[in-house]
Order: structure tokens, then sequence, then C-alpha cells
């Protein structure tokens, strides 16, 4: 039988899903859900939830095993988030038994959920599904914040040669302060706060750019 794992990538504004045929290394399907990371939990996790089924379809009972990628700090040990900048109503709660419980019906009722950082197993899945699977890759995500991972022969890398502090680079000391004050999408507001004296998200910015707006050209 083919083996299919879920994935769900949980980022500040939405929730992507796909649906993984682990052998082949084949993304089958994908499902995106827009929620902010202020929503109260009952709201996040519908959207989870509605993202992840619909990724699964008629799949849904075939799946093996449900992995979340989220930004930190977070436990992945016990399932429970430690952040006090993003997810306000989903700190210090244990979200093992809370999903079980909004899957209930649709997938095996002992189905494995995993956690993660959101940077390294981007790291990890680039590494994965590469065709070569280097003994060493670093990946790097820009977004709302700077993410990155550090992959070591398959696996994480938080301390060892080449690897800042917990293999993080966000708080690199850069001339604008730290890295992330100069590479993120929160740089790029401030970025055209600075320029234009006007506020706007990175996509607005870059929304404005592509119809030729001189200011956002210029950010």
């Amino acid at each position: 039988m083919t083996r299919l794992a879920l994935g769900l990538d949980v980022g500040g504004s939405h929730v992507t899903a796909g649906l993984v045929d682990v052998d082949a290394r084949h993304v089958q399907r994908t499902a995106r859900r827009d929620v902010p990371h202020g929503a109260p939990m009952g709201t996040i996790l519908r959207a989870w939830v509605d993202a992840a089924l619909e990724a699964a379809g008629p799949q849904a009972p075939q799946v093996t095993h449900l992995g979340l990628a989220v930004p930190g700090p977070f436990d992945a040990a016990t399932g429970t988030s430690h952040m006090s900048h993003k997810f306000p109503a989903l700190r210090g709660v244990p979200l093992r038994p809370a999903l079980r419980a909004a899957l209930a019906g649709t997938v095996a009722p002992d189905l494995p959920i995993h956690f993660g950082n959101d940077a390294d197993l981007f790291a990890l899945g680039e590494w994965w599904g590469s065709a070569d699977r280097p003994e060493r890759l670093l990946g790097v995500t820009l977004g709302t914040g700077l993410g990155s991972g550090f992959i070591l022969r398959g696996q994480p890398q938080h301390t060892g040669p080449g690897v800042p502090p917990g293999g993080e680079l966000w708080n690199v000391p850069a001339p604008e302060g730290q890295l992330e004050d100069a590479l993120s999408g929160a740089a790029v507001t401030h970025l055209g706060a600075a320029l234009t004296g006007q506020q706007g998200s990175a996509a607005d910015w870059a929304q404005a750019a592509r119809r030729g707006h001189t200011g956002a050209l210029a950010v």
C-alpha cells in the first residue's frame, strides 16, 4: 500500500496542508486556509483541520501520520506552544489531544501527531526531497520573520561547527541591529514607512511594485 502522510505548515497568517506519498517523495494534493495567529483557539484549530482534510480528501483514513511545522518557541515533545509573540490562544495548551478531538471520525483514532520547528522542517524537507541528499544543507525562510534550518546527514542541528546557537540566524548581529531587522516581512514594512511615510505589508509593497508604483519600486 502507498504510505501517505499529512503535513501542515503553520504560519502567522495562514496554514498550508499537503498530502504526501512518502515512498515516491511526492506531494499529491495541497490546501490552504487563511487564519490570523491572533484568532481564538477554536478558529485556529478549525482552519488547520479543514486544510488537512481537504488535502487528504477521500484518502484521509489511509494517512499514516500527521506532521506539523510550527514556529518557535515550541515544545515538540509535549505539543505545547511557548510563543508570546504569536498564537496567544495556544500558549501553554497541549495540542495533540485538541487536534485528535477536532479530527475525530475522519482519521485513525491513534494517528501519530508530530511537531517540529518550521524552519528545521523546511530544510529537512529540501534534503529529503533532493536527488543527492547532501551531507550538509542550510535552509533559510523569509517571511514574517527570518528562519533557518541546519541539516547534517538528515538530522536538524542546533549546535556544532558552523551552526549558530540554537541553529538560529535571526538574531545574528547586523548593521540594522539583528539580521531579522534587515531580512524579513517586518523589515520591508519598516523600510516602506521610512522611505515613503506610508504603511504596508511586504505583500502590499510587492503588489504595488508590480503595478509600477514609484515608492514601492524603491522599497
